[in-house]
Order: C-alpha cells, then sequence, then structure tokens
C-alpha cells in the first residue's frame, strides 16, 4: 500500500514559469500540505479502493453547487482534506455522455460528527486503488477495488513458511530420554510424581551446572530438526508476494539482488518507469483542477505557459551524469 504511493510523491515536481511565480505556487503547496495530502489520499486509495481530497475555495463555500474555477482569485484556496471512501460516500453515478463526469459520482456526502455534507464533484480530487473492469460491476458506487484484493492470496502465503519456521524454531532443541520399563510403571500416581520431581532435579542440574545427571540404564539425546532449504522457501514466497504487488524485490524487501553481477538496477529503473506512467496517466489528469485552483491562489490569475513536470525518481551516476 505505502511504497507506490511514497515512491509517486517523494520527489515531487518542478513548475516551469518565473522564479516568482515558483515561489508563489510553491509556498501554495506548502502552506496546504499538497504533497502530504496526496501521499495520504493515495495510501487511502489503495488501502480501501478509493481516496480522494475534498477542496474548500472561498467565496464558493456552498459545498453543494459546482465550483467555478474562473472566479477563484489570489488566497481564495480555503481548505484541502484527505479522506477515504468510508468518510466520503459516493452518490447516484452520472451516466449522461455528455457530462464531463459521466462514470462518476454526481455527488459525494461527506459523513462528519455534526451533519451531513453534500458535495460537488467539482470539489473532489476523485482516486481509485484498482479500477474495476466495467462500471456495470455488481455493487459499482464510483469507487474501486483496493489493491489487497488481487495480493490477498499472495500475501497469506508469503505468511505459512514464516509460522512454520516459527514453529521449528520453537522444537529445534528437544531432549529425547529413553527410561526402562516407562509404560510399565507410568500408570501409577506414585511414579509419576517421582518422575517429575526426578527430572525437576535435572533440569536444574542441567540448567546450572550444564550437567545431565542419568541412571546407568537411561539414555539421552537430542533431536535437531535441519533447517537448511527454509530460508530459500521462505523467499521464494515473498518473492511471490513481491511480483504481485509489482514492486521489486530490492525495493519492497531491501534485500540484495540475485545472480552474478546483479545490481538490481533494470528492477528498479523499470519499477521507476511505472510509477512515472502512474504519474502522468492517473494523478496528472486527477490533480488538473486542483492545480488550477492551486496557480489562481498563487499568483490570482492563470497564466497559459505555466506548467509542471515530475521529478525524476531515478537517479543517475556520476558515470552516467558524465556521459
Amino acid at each position: 500500500v505505502d511504497i507506490p504511493a511514497d515512491d509517486s510523491t517523494s520527489e515531487w515536481r518542478t513548475w516551469s514559469a518565473t522564479a516568482e511565480q515558483i515561489s508563489a505556487i510553491e509556498q501554495v503547496e506548502q502552506q496546504f500540505c499538497v504533497q502530504e495530502k496526496l501521499n495520504a489520499a493515495l495510501k487511502k486509495a489503495r488501502l480501501y479502493g478509493g481516496g480522494a481530497i475534498v477542496i474548500g475555495v472561498r467565496g464558493q463555500e456552498s459545498a453543494s453547487l459546482p465550483l467555478d474555477i474562473e472566479r477563484v482569485g489570489q488566497g481564495d484556496l480555503m481548505y484541502l482534506h484527505d479522506v477515504s471512501r468510508h468518510e466520503l460516500t459516493a452518490g447516484e453515478i452520472e451516466l449522461d455522455v455528455a457530462s464531463e463526469y459521466f462514470g462518476q459520482p454526481k455527488c459525494y456526502r461527506l459523513n462528519g460528527h455534526m451533519a451531513v455534507v453534500d458535495i460537488h464533484p467539482s470539489r473532489v480530487v476523485h482516486l481509485n486503488g484498482r479500477d474495476l473492469p466495467s462500471r456495470q460491476t455488481a455493487g459499482y458506487d464510483g469507487w474501486g477495488d483496493s489493491i489487497i484484493q488481487r495480493i490477498d492470496d499472495a500475501i497469506k502465503h508469503c505468511a505459512i513458511p514464516q509460522q512454520q519456521i516459527a514453529t521449528l524454531m520453537m522444537e529445534s532443541n528437544v531432549d529425547i530420554i529413553k527410561i526402562p520399563n516407562f509404560m510399565a510403571n507410568v500408570g501409577t500416581k506414585e511414579y509419576r510424581d517421582k518422575l517429575i520431581t526426578r527430572w525437576h532435579l535435572a533440569a536444574v542440574a542441567k540448567s546450572v551446572n550444564r550437567a545431565l545427571m542419568l541412571d546407568k540404564e537411561e539414555e539421552w539425546d537430542k533431536l535437531t530438526p535441519n533447517f537448511s532449504g527454509l530460508k530459500d522457501i521462505a523467499m521464494m514466497y515473498m518473492e511471490i508476494a513481491s511480483g504481485a504487488s509489482d514492486i521489486p524485490a530490492t525495493r519492497m524487501l531491501g534485500k540484495s539482488p540475485d545472480g552474478l553481477s546483479a545490481t538490481g538496477q533494470s528492477d528498479l529503473e523499470n519499477y521507476y518507469k511505472s510509477i512515472s506512467a502512474i504519474q502522468k496517466n492517473r494523478i496528472s489528469p486527477r490533480m488538473r483542477k486542483l492545480d488550477e485552483i492551486i496557480i489562481r491562489s498563487a499568483l490570482g490569475e492563470r497564466p497559459k505557459e505555466i506548467f509542471y513536470a515530475w521529478r525524476p525518481l531515478w537517479s543517475l551516476s556520476k558515470t552516467q551524469k558524465t556521459d
């Protein structure tokens, strides 16, 4: 849940504008914690299937009415709140193909402690976890699926070998004592009491003196299970979970790359390309209206030449930079 959301927002973005304009825009981003709010909303979307950022604008406080971006002036941005689908209930789905909100909820309902507030979709940055294959899916409410829905089996299977290894560790040192005529005498209470007292004293002596006292006819042995191969099995399941989550093991598990001369560079580079695709294809379109509000609230107008680009996640080495 966390890693792709953190990586998508960690380097943030760089604005193309004059130094004064960039300073004003970044000041608004910092004032309203845009980077932090987007990160939190992405995590809620990935965990619950839906997350959102609710926008408040001064002079247009009526949340149920459409937000007129052209009326947003300098300093008009009031608040940004990150919420999950469980806090922001989606209403009826818009089925009018002529509407810009086609396939999205016509309105949202924020369930507060004191009152229920209807919010127009123009005031909501809508984020899904994993999109459903069809809007006709039974029970479709405008949100998507949790990303855990797809990798649930892989995660649970990953826990099985860990539990089994933990159980084996508890039984890694089992003492085996062979006592003459044990089965013939164990049926009497007197024998059992003597047996318990006898082995209690033996255990104390072994613990204190590191010596085990045995009768001449008794035998002592130690059972030690074979742990070879268990690490490989556990790691195999974790790598399957890593593959199911689309996060390379070098990033998800913090492990060194496998194989001769392996650096893990290609895995991370491909992963960062997928994160870049998420930024450009999923986050940027959803953030477009909010970005318009941020620019207008920072500058009082919307210069057409201003735009931004996501900072690269992949850092070049000194040799690569030189080349």
